[in-house]
């Protein structure tokens, strides 16, 4: 499956996660039927646990996903300042928009002008 690091716009990210939240749903399912059917003993106990970590991932992918839904994307930053620092290189400073409802920045792409 698809890392979500390396997904990159928003509507590939949530059909990736609607995939993963249905994934999870099933896994989810099929282990309360044999925890329900099985009784107690070992095996039983380890499907349990197995059941309760799908469980947490569900609300998890649920909680991301609505995440997703309600996002925006950022506005673009302000106060951007370009400095020659040497011969070989530059500084950029910037101050980061104010994001209510918007994706994180993990990164900003420059351009290269000629």
């Amino acid at each position: 499956m698809q890392s979500f690091d390396s997904v990159v716009d928003m509507e590939s990210r949530l059909i990736l996660l609607s995939n993963l939240l249905q994934e999870a749903q099933q896994r989810l399912t099929d282990l309360s039927v044999q925890v329900t059917n099985e009784g107690l003993g070992t095996d039983s106990a380890e499907k349990e646990k197995q059941r309760k970590a799908w469980e947490w991932r569900y609300r998890l992918y649920k909680h991301m996903k609505a995440g997703c839904e309600h996002s925006r994307e950022p506005e673009a930053p302000t106060n951007v300042c370009l400095m020659v620092t040497s011969s070989t290189s530059l500084t950029v400073t910037f101050q980061e928009p104010h994001s209510d409802n918007s994706a994180v920045v993990t990164k900003y792409k420059g351009t290269r002008f000629e």
